[in-house]
């Protein structure tokens, strides 16, 4: 009876690219498994779904959080135009620096500026994480 191992790449690859999925453990399995009469399309099978779901794990939350920022950058930049193009409209329309402030010009300059307020604060918090989990990772990295 001829002992079976999973294909050599695949285990390589597996190494490289399935880094932080429990690859150790999963290589360990595979010849394990391997061992007990499953064959190289199952190997390969198994090494394509651990890099796939390593590599979602990799970027899946980076892409989440560039696009959250994406959005608040865009909203809070909507939301500074938005107030400045309000000032410029009011301005114009008025005839006096007092009459230019009704109550209608300051609740909606209000608002606008708010929602500005809020998307600032909030990229500046996503900022402060990034940059916080960068160092702890910096610092699981050095010797």
């Amino acid at each position: 009876m001829t002992r079976r191992i999973p294909p050599k790449l695949g285990l390589l690859l597996l190494e490289r690219l399935g880094r932080g999925y429990h690859s150790e453990s999963l290589v360990g399995d595979l010849i394990e498994r391997c061992a007990q009469g499953r064959g190289a399309l199952w190997a390969w099978r198994e090494i394509g779904i651990a890099i796939l779901f390593a590599q979602a794990r990799r970027w899946g939350p980076s892409l989440g959080a560039r696009l959250a920022r994406a959005l608040w950058w865009g909203t809070t930049e909507l939301a500074i135009m938005l107030s400045v193009t309000v000032i410029a409209d009011q301005s114009r329309n008025s005839h006096s620096f007092r009459s230019m402030f009704t109550p209608r010009f300051v609740a909606t300059l209000a608002m606008v500026l708010s929602i500005a307020f809020v998307g600032l604060r909030s990229l500046l918090k996503m900022h402060r994480q990034q940059r916080e989990c960068n160092a702890a990772a910096h610092h699981l990295m050095d010797p």
